[in-house]
């Protein structure tokens, strides 16, 4: 029995059985709720007056350290920051409301696609083996044939038609 009383009891807290005892604990919590957000609030409000910036974090190094850090960034090793540096200034030229900001420059850099590198086998120090007498005959042979076909010189494309297939006979 008692096991069911304290269900009830926890289901009347949180609310689920209604009346006026679920109802009163739902203003109470209500009340409890937004006093301690005003308090959050308060002292979110005194940090950021007592900061000479209003609420930003200041620079903890200089604009020109700033760069210098990006250009020893692995992430940036393979881009020529001072380059990039003047297609920014470019940029910004052609939009007056914009403005060269440190959060500015990390997206510029961040949206650079780097040229993909491919890395080749070296090559074997052995020449290429010389090509055949007899296939290299054939090669020019079925060449000379196809642009014979392709002028409309039927008469001569026949004769060397025939002539791979005495050659495949024999062999």
């Amino acid at each position: 029995m008692e096991d069911r009383e304290d269900k009830r009891l926890m289901k009347v807290k949180a609310g689920h059985i209604g009346g006026i005892i679920s109802g009163i604990s739902r203003r109470k919590e209500a009340k409890r709720s937004v006093a301690l957000s005003n308090e959050a609030k308060e002292r979110k409000g005194k940090e950021i007056k007592g900061n000479k910036r209003k609420g930003k974090i200041p620079p903890k190094f200089s604009d020109s350290d700033f760069i210098e850090t990006l250009k020893t960034n692995p992430a940036y090793k393979d881009i020529n920051i001072d380059n990039e540096l003047g297609k920014m200034d470019a940029y910004l030229m052609t939009k007056p409301g914009r403005q060269k900001t440190r959060r500015f420059i990390v997206a510029w850099l961040n949206r650079i696609e780097l040229p993909v590198t491919v890395f080749r086998k070296a090559k074997d120090d052995k020449p290429p083996e010389p090509i055949n007498p007899v296939e290299r005959a054939k090669v020019a042979a079925l060449i000379h044939a196809t642009a014979e076909k392709m002028k409309g010189n039927k008469k001569h494309a026949d004769k060397t038609r025939a002539q791979p297939d005495q050659a495949q006979g024999k062999a």
